[in-house]
């Protein structure tokens, strides 16, 4: 957490196969970001979008999120090579799968224009 406060990142996991939502999930709890799957009426707004952009359900939820929230950073993780054609408005980052978690940081990061030193998932 950051100094003086409680509030870890948001991080909306927009990934249509369970079992890698599951494991990305597992590796945003370990980094300290809060990671939700759905939002919710009410509440708090993520602080950014993990997206796999190659589908569309979870490429609507985000351009829908991005809506509600204008200047929402959207980080894209995807199986396929960065095309433009499949980024959202408010794409920040790109990363290829597979990842590790340090890379997965560091696209969060600086998707937030923070150095990735000075965010683990910490809300500043």
């Amino acid at each position: 957490m950051a100094p003086g406060t409680e509030v870890p990142l948001r991080v909306l996991v927009l990934e249509p196969d369970p079992d890698v939502r599951g494991l990305l999930v597992a590796s945003l709890l370990r980094q300290r970001y809060e990671p939700i799957v759905k939002l919710e009426a009410g509440d708090r707004p993520p602080d950014v979008i993990l997206l796999e952009p190659s589908n569309r359900e979870p490429r609507a939820d985000a351009e829908h999120a991005w809506r509600l929230h204008p200047g929402l950073k959207i980080v894209c993780l995807s199986i396929y090579p960065r095309e433009r054609a499949l980024e959202p408005a408010g794409t920040a980052s790109y990363v290829v799968k597979p990842t590790v978690n340090g890379l997965l940081g560091r696209a969060i990061a600086s998707a937030l224009g923070a150095a990735p030193d000075q965010l683990a998932g910490e809300k500043r």
